[in-house]
């Protein structure tokens, strides 16, 4: 748990100290990721519209673009030209 709460924490910037700049391998990010499309979903599915479209709108800005599809919300990172 403990562990756990170190990731997170340092995921969100909780544990990092000034000018360290963090990379997390690419499972991490996936895992992270699908939690926020959950949250999104549920957000959706309560129809609360305002908090959904600005957690995309929060990733857009991040360069994450999500995409809703029939069956499943997906993701992924905007191309750079």
């Amino acid at each position: 748990m403990v562990n756990q709460i170190k990731e997170l924490g340092g995921v969100l910037g909780l544990f990092q100290t000034p000018g360290t700049k963090r990379e997390y391998s690419d499972e991490t990010v996936n895992e992270l990721m699908e939690i926020l499309l959950e949250v999104r979903n549920i957000c959706r599915s309560t129809k609360n519209w305002a908090l959904a479209d600005q957690i995309r709108s929060r990733l857009q800005e991040k360069g994450i673009i999500i995409e809703d599809l029939k069956d499943r919300t997906v993701w992924r990172r905007k191309e750079i030209p």
